[in-house]
Parts: structure tokens; sequence; C-alpha cells
């Protein structure tokens, strides 16, 4: 599924954030570093989330973003569309410049009907319910 950089930055930072559930705020600077992403998109990506509810910023000494709400309250269709708007990955499958609705390719309807079902999916998968999966991945993944 073809995502914009930004929903990819986007969805890394929110994980990221999860994982350092102490409550202390996380400068984007740290993140960046984390995660090997530009720091000045990262910034007003992660402000994004914060005027949408996803995250809450603080200023000054000892600031940076946090989580708004606990993981399980957070879905990962709030997240993408936080970023992309509802219509992420709005880009043809077959990287035409005109197509649309009016002017659709050969794959449109199936992949605009694919991108809506995708984003159910999303909007009913919480980041708790993703960082289960992965940490459960991780545990059959190592060696006993």
């Amino acid at each position: 599924m073809p995502f914009s950089q930004a929903t990819k930055y986007c969805i890394r930072a929110v994980l990221y954030l999860a994982e350092h559930r102490d409550g202390k705020p996380v400068m984007s600077r740290q993140i960046a570093a984390a995660l090997q992403v530009p720091e000045p998109f990262l910034a007003k990506i992660l402000q994004l989330l914060s005027k949408r509810g996803v995250l809450r910023s603080f200023k000054g000494r000892g600031g940076g973003f946090v989580l708004a709400r606990p993981a399980r309250e957070i879905y990962l269709g709030e997240v993408v569309e936080a970023v992309g708007g509802p219509g992420f990955g709005e880009e043809c499958i077959l990287g035409l410049e005109s197509c649309s609705a009016e002017n659709p390719c050969q794959l449109h309807t199936q992949w605009h009907r694919f991108k809506l079902e995708m984003l159910e999916v999303f909007r009913q998968q919480s980041i708790e319910e993703v960082m289960q999966k992965a940490r459960n991945r991780n545990k059959r993944a190592k060696p006993a």
C-alpha cells in the first residue's frame, strides 16, 4: 500500500511515543534521531498530530510530545487520516497523473474500494493492538 512519507513517519512516531509510556514528553529531535528521519519534517507532522488531538505538545524546558490518550483509545485510522486526510493515498496505483473518478485508470475502481476497506480496518485497530502484535511477533522471532 503506497503511503506518503508523511504518513509513514506519522505512524512510526505514534508507535514510538506509545512505547515510551512513562508520561514524560519526548522532544521531536529525540524521536527523529530514534526513527532516523529528518527532524524539521517530523516536527511539522507532530504538530499536525497535536492539532488533531492524537498527541499533546508541551513547550519549553522539558517539553515535547506525548500521546493525548492511552494507546488503546487511539486508532490507526485516526493517525493515518490526521496526516493524509480521509483520502490517503490519492495517487494513482498505476502512477498516472490524470487518474480520477471522472478519468479513471484501469484499476481505479478496485484500488478505491481496497483503500476504503483498508481504512476501515485501520479505524478498528488501536495503537495498543498494533504494539501487542509487534511484541508477540518479536517474542516468536527470538530463539529460546
